[in-house]
């Protein structure tokens, strides 16, 4: 997503609201494919230059889905105290909502949100927020489930409990949940 124009950006410079399917294939066979750069080394590279690296984890619970290099000063927002203060990444801590939060305007070379969007009630206002916050030539790493897939209705659809058990009992993190 680019800062300037608020819109999805393909490998091509041109701009659309929804990446398509064919698109998403084209980004994929592009960037994380056959030696192609992956996500990682896109990100190694938005962070050459940059003393500090500043980046937001948005929504980030108590890790983080990316890896930074060493030095980058990482700052977390969540709304849960306790997930915020398990996070060991962290440099900074900001117990808040990411829709309505302050954010500094242009603060951070990169903000990562992922795996939150779809659980808040206006995830736009959270997108306006990155945008003001993220630096002229920074970027915005969002994650989410597709919402044309089964995982992706479930997430939508299935209350916090849900969500809780089926990580305690499926996949084993016997932590989930506890405050």
């Amino acid at each position: 997503i680019t800062r300037k124009t608020g819109s999805f950006l393909d490998y091509n410079g041109r701009t659309f609201s929804t990446p398509t399917s064919t698109q998403i294939q084209h980004w994929k066979a592009r960037y994380m494919e056959d030696g192609k750069l992956t996500l990682q080394e896109r990100l190694d590279r938005l962070a050459v230059g940059k003393n500090p690296f500043k980046v937001l984890e948005a929504g980030c619970g108590s890790s983080s889905h990316v890896t930074f290099r060493e030095g980058t000063y990482v700052i977390g927002i969540d709304i849960s105290e306790l997930q915020l203060q398990r996070n060991t990444l962290l440099k900074e801590r900001i117990h808040g909502d990411i829709q309505t939060y302050p954010f500094q305007e242009n603060a951070y070379d990169l903000i990562v949100c992922w795996d939150v969007l779809e659980h808040l009630p206006a995830p736009e206002k959270a997108l306006k927020n990155f945008f003001r916050a993220v630096n002229e030539g920074g970027m915005i790493l969002l994650a989410s489930p597709n919402v044309r897939t089964l995982r992706g209705i479930i997430t939508k659809l299935t209350p916090h409990w849900f969500h809780v058990l089926y990580a305690r009992y499926v996949v084993g993190v016997k932590t989930a949940g506890t405050e």
